[in-house]
């Protein structure tokens, strides 16, 4: 039991880390580029 959540936590880790990339991309090309900016629901932070 302790793996497991080991194992799910990790993967949360990973998964919000990389949605703070993903938003932090897409506002520095929003900003450039002058694009509406806009938040898919994964990606809420």
């Amino acid at each position: 039991m302790i793996c497991v959540q080991y194992i799910f936590f990790n993967l949360t880790l990973i998964d919000v880390y990389t949605g703070q990339m993903i938003h932090m991309t897409w506002l520095y090309l929003s900003q450039k580029y002058d694009i509406i900016s806009y938040h898919s629901p994964g990606i809420m932070l």
